[in-house]
């Protein structure tokens, strides 16, 4: 959980690290009154030079106009870079 602009400029450095770009298109949005949702299609290019796709669902609350906070459901497997099978094994 991120709380507060340190929290989120922390997250934002660890993101930086990862990923060299991204390219977002939304799939889908909602809007109720207190709640936005959108799927995102992105592809994602890591700084070890792969190119992943990225299907993420996030869920932002507002309050006054403004995001309160926010949820982000994918697949974190799918970031992680790949393993390396030992020799023999």
């Amino acid at each position: 959980s991120v709380a507060g602009y340190a929290g989120l400029e922390q997250k934002m450095k660890g993101w930086e690290q990862m990923a060299a770009s991204m390219v977002s298109k939304p799939r889908n949005v909602w809007t109720g009154k207190s709640t936005i949702c959108i799927e995102w299609d992105s592809t994602v290019t890591t700084r070890d030079g792969r190119t992943v796709q990225l299907l993420e669902t996030a869920v932002h609350e507002i309050k006054d106009g403004k995001v309160q906070g926010g949820r982000y459901y994918y697949r974190p497997a799918g970031l992680a870079p790949p393993q390396q099978s030992l020799p023999g094994v």
